[in-house]
């Protein structure tokens, strides 16, 4: 890493910003700086996305509302954990706009722990780093 990438990285996390220093060009330089900045935060999990030979996802909703995919990246043990939740909630709702073949939508009750790009209304490069179930109120 750069000076300047180590710099510019430092900067942005004294700011408050989570953020990794990626090259935007192919060759070494420190005058094209891409600086990512992520949040975390718990949302609704309203679906799962299981197919062979493509990244496992799970459907997320904020306040009810569809926001997008997180990528499921945990080992097989709390991958398992996961899926016998799912299966507990199939046959939920379809959200407006989606195909009920596309996934198997859950019933209300489980909750997801997710890291996205910061300031995007959509998740955007986003996984999923834990999960439990809602609590007796039905908040996250």
């Amino acid at each position: 890493m750069t000076p300047f990438a180590t710099w510019s990285t430092r900067r942005a996390r004294r700011h408050g910003l989570e953020a990794q220093g990626q090259s935007i060009s192919q060759r070494q330089t420190s005058a094209w700086r891409k600086i990512k900045c992520f949040e975390e935060k718990e949302m609704q999990i309203i679906g799962a996305q299981r197919e062979r030979g493509k990244a496992t996802q799970v459907i997320m909703a904020e306040k009810g509302l569809y926001k997008g995919g997180a990528l499921v990246n945990f080992n097989a043990a709390e991958r398992q954990a996961l899926w016998d939740r799912v299966q507990g909630k199939v046959g939920g709702p379809v959200p407006k706009g989606h195909k009920k073949e596309k996934a198997e939508w859950l019933k209300p009750g489980l909750v997801g722990w997710v890291e996205t790009l910061k300031g995007e209304e959509k998740l955007r490069h986003a996984r999923l780093l834990d999960f439990r179930e809602d609590d007796a109120n039905g908040h996250a």
